[in-house]
């Protein structure tokens, strides 16, 4: 099947889309911009080995293969693309406003309803291959754990996997090309869609530090900037600092 330029490849059952795609015997096989789609995932994933949670049949499970010839120090541009992308996708097809917990879940009314996971292969300063893993709660309604969100918790009717993963794929492709584009800022677009940008909030370290300060958005590096109340400028990489 292919849609928007894209080679689908759907599988029923799968530990996770992500080590699917990655596979030595698969992945060379594999052309730039193939999808996985799974049904069902034993063993989905999450960032830094958390689990990802779905019931099968029920949601949107894949994983974009990439070439991207991309620079590594612009690999923060591709999760940009991703979540924008996914942002949009739920905003299209939901009453509802999304935006994006950095650096890569989607949010809507202060719960998750999708996750990213990007993993990528490096050689030299250059990133050959990448694997976009996206997960989208569509039709499932209950969840064994966390505060989860869903298109039919939201729009209470069975939603259509395969034209949102259309919608998903347009929206993607249209960021992936702009990655490239100089009169485009794919990260100014990204930090103005952050959850809870310009609010007084309380956060704290991984070491149990607590402070009150806004998020202003992300650097080149993809850090959060958050600048606390006596005006100072700190940043943070993933899992260095989160919502008290």
């Amino acid at each position: 099947m292919q849609i928007s330029g894209f080679t689908i490849h759907s599988l029923t059952t799968v530990d996770s889309t992500n080590n699917y795609t990655a596979r030595p015997e698969i992945q060379p096989k594999l052309q730039h911009k193939t999808v996985i789609m799974a049904e069902h995932q034993t063993g989905g994933k999450g960032q830094f080995g958390n689990d990802w949670e779905s019931e099968k049949g029920k949601n949107l499970l894949i994983s974009i293969f990439l070439k991207p010839n991309l620079m590594v120090k612009d690999q923060f541009l591709l999760n940009c693309a991703a979540t924008l992308a996914v942002k949009d996708t739920v905003s299209y097809f939901l009453p509802v406003s999304a935006s994006i917990k950095w650096p890569n879940d989607i949010f809507v009314d202060h719960v998750k309803i999708a996750g990213i996971l990007i993993e990528n292969s490096v050689f030299g300063s250059s990133i050959n291959r990448s694997i976009v893993g996206i997960g989208l709660n569509i039709n499932q309604t209950k969840f064994d754990t966390g505060s989860y969100s869903s298109f039919k918790l939201i729009n209470d009717k069975e939603n259509d996997i395969n034209r949102v993963l259309e919608y998903l794929l347009y929206c993607f492709n249209t960021y992936y090309e702009q990655i490239a584009d100089p009169d485009f800022s794919l990260q100014e677009e990204f930090d103005r869609h952050l959850y809870q940008k310009n609010e007084l909030r309380n956060f704290k370290t991984n070491d149990a530090k607590k402070f009150k300060a806004k998020i202003t958005g992300t650097n080149s590096e993809g850090k959060l900037i958050l600048v606390l109340e006596n005006g100072d400028e700190r940043f943070f990489n993933h899992k260095e600092v989160f919502f008290s």
